[in-house]
C-alpha cells in the first residue's frame, strides 16, 4: 500500500516537473511520427531488402527439399515392391525438410528482430544529434498508440527529421 503510493506521488511529481519545465519559454517541443520515421528511412529500406533476398534464398532451399521429397514420395507410391530403406529414405528427407522450415523461421525471425534493433538504435541516435543540432529541448516521438495522441501540425518535424538521418546515414555509409 504505502509502496503504491510512494509510487503514484512520484508519477505525479514527474508529470508535474514535466509541465513546469514545459512552461518556460526557451523550452521547444516538437514530435515525429514514428511509423513514417522508420518506413522512410534509408536503413530501414536496405534492410528490408536484404530481408527479402535472404527470405528468398531459404524459400528456395526449403522449396527444393520439398519437390525432392514429393517425387520420391510419387516414385514410391508407384513401386511394386517397397523396402524398408525406401521409406526411411523418404521419412530422412521429410524430418530434414521439416528441421530445415523450423530452422528458417527461426532465423528469420531472429534475423528480423537484429535488423530492427539496429534500424530503431541508429534512428534514435540521429534524432538526438538532431535534437540537439536544432537546439530542441524534446523530440517526442508519436505513433497514434496513445503516447501523444494529438500535436499541431506546425510542430511536427517528421519530414524535416527523415531527411535528416537518410543524410546522416548516407554520409556514414560513404
Amino acid at each position: 500500500m504505502l509502496k503504491n503510493l510512494i509510487i503514484g506521488v512520484a508519477f505525479i511529481a514527474g508529470i508535474a516537473g514535466f509541465v513546469i519545465s514545459l512552461n518556460h519559454k526557451d523550452v521547444e517541443l516538437v514530435y515525429v511520427d514514428m511509423g513514417k520515421l522508420y518506413d522512410n528511412f534509408a536503413l530501414t529500406k536496405e534492410l528490408n531488402v536484404d530481408m527479402e533476398k535472404i527470405i528468398k534464398t531459404r524459400k528456395s532451399i526449403t522449396d527444393s527439399l520439398y519437390e525432392d521429397l514429393r517425387v520420391k514420395t510419387q516414385e514410391l507410391k508407384f513401386k511394386e515392391k517397397k523396402t524398408i530403406e525406401d521409406i526411411q529414405k523418404i521419412a530422412k528427407i521429410e524430418e530434414e525438410y521439416m528441421y530445415k522450415q523450423q530452422q528458417f523461421e527461426k532465423e528469420n525471425q531472429m534475423t528480423s528482430a537484429d535488423y530492427m534493433n539496429k534500424i530503431w538504435n541508429q534512428i534514435n541516435q540521429f534524432v538526438e544529434d538532431y535534437g540537439t543540432e536544432k537546439k530542441y529541448a524534446f523530440v517526442l516521438g508519436a505513433n497514434g498508440q496513445g503516447n501523444i495522441m494529438f500535436g499541431d501540425k506546425g510542430k511536427n518535424v517528421t519530414t524535416d527529421v527523415i531527411a535528416y538521418i537518410n543524410n546522416r546515414y548516407n554520409d556514414k555509409m560513404k
